[in-house]
């Protein structure tokens, strides 16, 4: 680096973690001043940016809670390595950062934490926990509002619902869907799922069976969404999609958000199409405060979580470490882009 000081930025740190995640005194100079770090918690305010990080050499950030647009990254001079987290850097123009010299690194991630998010919203739904607890709080005994209103009994499944017997469909049965599924069966549940390439030899091995997509959509009890996001998978869950489901249906999605149509969900919840949905994944975020999927109580969100957890943290912040380490060395790992190692200027 041309200056003396190296100044690495931890972007998006909101539950201000990332200093305990991770040993950073293991990069060379942070102990003798030579390497600065320092942290943001808040979002990045895209037309304001801060003078930390305008001024960063190194960024380090926490999975896609920041869009690296050309736009932005034209606007960080100094900027020579993006430490990003997980296996996919899917908030990054990738071809400008190349273009600009900018190293994009990657790390592993554990895919527990989404399973168990999973599997947390299905049973909040399923068993109206959010509902109870805040009526436990309002020193109600199982009589929430809900339960209140309903003076015609027009709602049976108000009481909450069994998930042993019902189907369990998912989209997408790689690790993370692989893993719903195996705890689907353990919950005695009948598991289905589809993809455009699943084998009946990955489908054996996970003891599901293998259908069409419009047989999953009408027969599945429980829908989890576990296909990464592309041109493909875009919208695949639509109003045509959200028609098809029992009314009596839970829609999961852990993934990401714009795999699912929000107009159509909504739509789908406001016509009764769908019992309940559970969502960590949005089109915008931060959630807006005033977004119609707030204002549904059959409906449990959550801010993004899938992959919060200390564990995960520690598995990324520290192979961040590691790679800022090596870089810093002249020997990049685990890199996205090589194309910016034939860079003679990168380090």
């Amino acid at each position: 680096m041309v200056n003396t000081v190296t100044n690495i930025v931890i972007l998006d740190d909101y539950q201000r973690v990332a200093m305990n995640s991770a040993e950073w005194d293991l990069i060379p100079g942070v102990n003798s001043g030579s390497v600065k770090i320092s942290t943001l918690d808040t979002p990045l305010v895209y037309d304001a940016i801060d003078p930390l990080v305008s001024d960063a050499h190194i960024l380090v950030t926490m999975r896609e809670r920041t869009w690296f647009s050309s736009s932005l990254l034209g606007h960080l001079p100094q900027l020579r390595m993006i430490a990003g987290t997980g296996r996919r850097q899917a908030n990054v123009d990738l071809d400008a950062a190349t273009t600009r010299g900018i190293l994009i690194c990657t790390t592993d991630s554990g895919i527990a934490s989404t399973i168990e998010l999973t599997w947390g919203l299905i049973l909040a739904i399923a068993r109206r926990i959010p509902q109870h607890d805040k009526a436990l709080r309002d020193n109600k005994w199982q009589a929430f509002e809900e339960i209140q209103r309903n003076t015609l009994n027009a709602d049976p499944l108000l009481a909450g619902t069994e998930l042993r017997g019902k189907t369990l469909g998912l989209l997408g049965v790689g690790r993370i869907g692989g893993g719903v599924a195996r705890l689907g069966s353990a919950f005695g549940m009948d598991v289905i799922a589809w993809t455009p390439n699943l084998t009946d030899k990955r489908a054996f091995e996970l003891g599901i069976s293998r259908v069409e997509r419009e047989v999953l959509f009408r027969t599945a009890d429980i829908i989890s969404l576990h296909v990464p996001l592309n041109e493909n998978t875009k919208g695949i869950v639509g109003f045509d999609e959200i028609a098809m489901m029992k009314p009596s249906s839970i829609l999961v999605n852990t993934s990401r958000g714009p795999i699912v149509d929000e107009k159509a969900l909504i739509n789908g919840l406001k016509e009764h199409h769908i019992w309940g949905a559970g969502i960590d994944v949005f089109d915008q975020e931060p959630l807006p405060p005033d977004h119609q999927l707030l204002g549904f109580p059959n409906v449990v969100l959550t801010p993004h979580i899938g992959y919060v957890s200390a564990e995960n943290y520690s598995i990324m912040y520290q192979q961040c470490v590691e790679n800022i380490v090596n870089f810093l060395a002249g020997e990049p790992s685990r890199v996205l882009n090589r194309e910016v190692l034939n860079n003679d200027s990168l380090i």
